[in-house]
């Protein structure tokens, strides 16, 4: 079963890169939403219900 990771407010993805090499496991992903590492869709309200429907 994979791990999935999300990241707070105002991190990105390299903050979980330290767990995912101490892990050792191939099917962590660490997941960047719009705005926060990765780039905002076009269309993106960056609501809570955006992100919700992002995830």
């Amino acid at each position: 079963m994979p791990i999935v990771l999300v990241h707070g407010n105002p991190e990105t993805d390299a903050i979980w890169d330290d767990l995912r090499q101490h892990l050792g496991r191939d099917d962590v992903v660490a997941l960047s939403p719009p705005g926060f590492g990765a780039p905002v869709p076009a269309g993106f309200g960056a609501t809570s219900d955006d992100y919700v429907a992002w995830l």
